[in-house]
């Protein structure tokens, strides 16, 4: 299960560079992301395809260690991903099954959307 998030970048233009490719898989990458360093505005807006999956899938580096599944890339600057749902609870065994999830942290210039985003938690002590 996955969240879905949207994060704010520079304004995109709905092309890319000459030479570049502009999908992978089913998703449009119009510049200033691309697949390759010389592609993309910088190594900030790299998008790293997935050619092992069918159809192949995009994801987008985070962080230097988390690695996001990118759903669209829109025009109007969003950049739509997957996020993990994380869980907390009390079991021992489920917390210690949980030490590698994480708050993905995105890097400047992105950053996640306060309109778009809606954080839900679900259970007793929760506000």
């Amino acid at each position: 299960m996955f969240l879905t998030a949207a994060v704010a970048a520079t304004k995109t233009q709905p092309m890319t560079k000459p030479n570049c490719l502009t999908k992978c898989g089913t998703v449009s990458i119009p510049f200033s992301f691309g697949l390759t360093k010389l592609c993309s505005l910088n190594t900030k807006f790299l998008i790293i395809c997935n050619h092992n999956l069918s159809p192949c899938i995009p994801f987008f580096n985070a962080t230097s260690n988390k690695k996001v599944r990118v759903l669209d890339i829109s025009l109007d600057s969003q950049l739509h991903v997957a996020l993990p749902v994380l869980t907390s609870c009390i079991d021992k065994k489920i917390v210690e099954s949980m030490k590698d999830a994480s708050i993905i942290v995105f890097p400047t210039p992105f950053h996640l959307s306060s309109k778009q985003n809606k954080l839900t938690v679900l259970g007793d002590d929760t506000t």
